[in-house]
């Protein structure tokens, strides 16, 4: 049986620092100021894949894990809460949110989803005072002196009524719903934690369009002043009448269509007007477009751009739009921001410096990422890896205040920095030396098993503190799978191992060659490499050659040692 998934707090430092009792500080990106009444947890179950899920956010949280475990549908629940009801009807799921169980199974049989999201204050008295009276009827005083709002939105079928129905409910002290959100409550709570969501497909095409969800709201005409609008509306027309009289073919069409007015009667002494610019503001300013300096300096349009350019200008617009709603409301107590995927289309290198942006944004951020380069720009306690656990989407958050200077040492330099990768993983397949990995990877191919496809990812623990791998493995639930020689790894492995079991069969977490690599494969066929002065990387790989052109079998350890790997990624 698996180890259960760890949701251990802090034990000291505010959330999001990396201050702990044994740890040393790191300095971290610069932050926007904390978010005065954050969402502490969410509780979600029954949506698309997630039966039960319960998670901790920070102040910035990062879900990771392999497609298809559910990080999506966490920031789609949230943003279905807190957002206004889709539609006339006040529909907030759609059919495909319900948990269906089969391919002919509709909402109407589906079990009611649930979805309960916890707030807190940051601090006593940190909501401001207009908002605290608004949500003075949903809000509970913890023995702390925080103030905290639990909201419950469950969605089911009526069969009285033949009808789906949503309600949502904020619970008293004791747990127990009391006051609906309806009405002038629920605006209070989307003006106290307006919810903005942006997804991974971020065209600029479609972004930056006179009608785009944030660019709109740049191309406002009231925002120039009355004096500035009109010494602007006049410049316009004298422009328009200058370009028209140093253009003849235009200045032929006036000319003609004022003597159509002569017929019918047009009515002004200027009947005919062309415009090249729109004279009014509003049409000017919707034609606004943004171009970027090529290097042999020509303006070329944002959407003619790379998609990498197109990405990271619309989180740059996402993040201005941000603000400027903000400022427009006034008295938030800070905005949830869920970004999907803030990497797509990004070089890795500028993956590695995003998170820095993305942390500047203002209020609570909570974002999925695929990127291992990603996780190396963020404080390691804000991530949350979800997996499949029995056929149910889990998650995992590692306990960095259990862990030794040492060990978090160990995450820092070889697993966030150099290969965040890793935890995406489904197994780890851990080995001694560099000619295990070329064995093992060769052995996969020879048998049609692709490690990467099966979420296999190999990894050399002699550089580093073998215990803090299998810690780290254990609590971000990833199986791992350690080969050891006979000679000098049972002594040096084996302890560490066996400590980090944590009620897992040890056939499913060790396997020991006797004596090491190069006395296995000698003993198997492969003695003739092996002749005085023999060069252990050539000798592997020739080895490794023979097996993948019939010259060799592949024996049946490293046989089942591959399998092995796969079935563990597999569980």
């Amino acid at each position: 049986m698996e180890p259960p998934p760890v949701a251990a707090e802090p034990e000291s430092g505010p959330p999001g620092t990396e201050g702990s009792r044994r740890g040393p500080r790191q300095a971290a990106p610069r932050q926007s100021a904390p978010s005065r009444f954050r969402l502490a947890s969410a509780t979600i179950r029954n949506f698309r894949g997630i039966r039960d899920l319960t998670l901790k956010l920070d102040e910035t949280t990062v879900l990771i894990g392999e497609n298809n475990t559910g990080k999506t549908a966490v920031l789609q629940a949230i943003e279905r809460c807190l957002s206004r009801p889709r539609g006339t009807d006040g529909r907030v799921f759609d059919e495909y949110d319900y948990r269906l169980e089969s391919e002919t199974a509709s909402s109407e049989g589906a079990d009611p989803i649930l979805i309960e999201l916890r707030f807190e204050e940051s601090e006593p008295e940190a909501l401001p005072s207009e908002l605290r009276e608004e949500l003075g009827q949903v809000l509970v005083l913890r023995e702390d002196g925080r103030r905290q709002a639990t909201l419950r939105v469950t969605s089911f079928y009526d069969p009285a009524s033949s009808e789906v129905k949503t309600e949502s409910v904020f619970l008293n002290a004791e747990g127990r719903p009391e006051k609906p959100m309806i009405g002038v409550l629920a605006a209070s709570v989307r003006r106290a934690v307006p919810v903005y969501f942006l997804s991974a497909l971020r065209d600029a095409g479609r972004h930056f369009a006179t009608r785009g969800p944030f660019w709109r709201d740049f191309l406002l005409a009231e925002d120039l002043d009355d004096a500035d609008r009109e010494r602007f509306k006049e410049d316009i027309i004298d422009l328009n009448r200058r370009i028209i009289d140093a253009h003849p073919p235009l200045r032929e069409v006036r000319g003609n269509l004022d003597r159509a007015g002569s017929v019918i009667g047009f009515g002004t002494e200027d009947p005919v007007v062309v415009d090249p610019f729109p004279v009014r503001a509003s049409s000017l300013l919707a034609q606004a477009r943004v171009s970027i300096s090529s290097r042999r300096g020509a303006k070329i349009p944002l959407d003619r751009q790379g998609e990498g350019a197109q990405s990271l200008a619309v989180l740059f617009l996402f993040d201005a739009f941000l603000r400027r709603r903000l400022n427009k409301k006034g008295g938030a107590a800070g905005p949830i921001i869920m970004l999907e995927e803030p990497e797509a289309h990004l070089h890795p290198a500028a993956s590695r410096l995003l998170m820095e942006v993305v942390q500047r944004f203002p209020g609570q951020k909570i974002v999925s990422t695929h990127s291992g380069d990603l996780i190396g720009g963020i404080n390691p306690r804000s991530v949350r890896r979800l997996a499949y656990r029995d056929g149910e989407v889990c998650a995992y958050r590692a306990d960095f205040d259990s862990m030794d200077e040492k060990d978090v040492r160990t995450f820092r330099r070889k697993i966030r920095r150099g290969r965040g990768d890793l935890l995406f993983s489904r197994c780890w397949l851990m080995y001694e030396g560099e000619t295990e990995a070329i064995l093992f990877h060769g052995v996969a191919e020879v048998l049609g098993l692709d490690l990467d496809s099966h979420g296999v990812s190999t990894l050399q623990c002699s550089e580093v503190r073998a215990g803090s791998l299998f810690q780290i493995a254990n609590q971000f639930g990833i199986p791992w799978y350690l080969i050891y020689d006979g000679d000098k790894g049972r002594n040096q492995y084996e302890p560490h191992a066996m400590a980090h079991l944590d009620g897992v069969d040890r056939a499913d977490r060790l396997r020991c060659l006797e004596g090491n690599v190069e006395q296995f494969l000698c003993e198997h066929g492969f003695e003739d490499l092996y002749s005085d002065g023999f060069d252990k990387i050539r000798a592997v790989s020739t080895a490794v050659e023979r097996m993948k052109n019939g010259m060799a079998t592949v024996p049946d350890t490293l046989k089942e040692i591959v399998e092995k790997a796969v079935a563990l990624a597999r569980a």
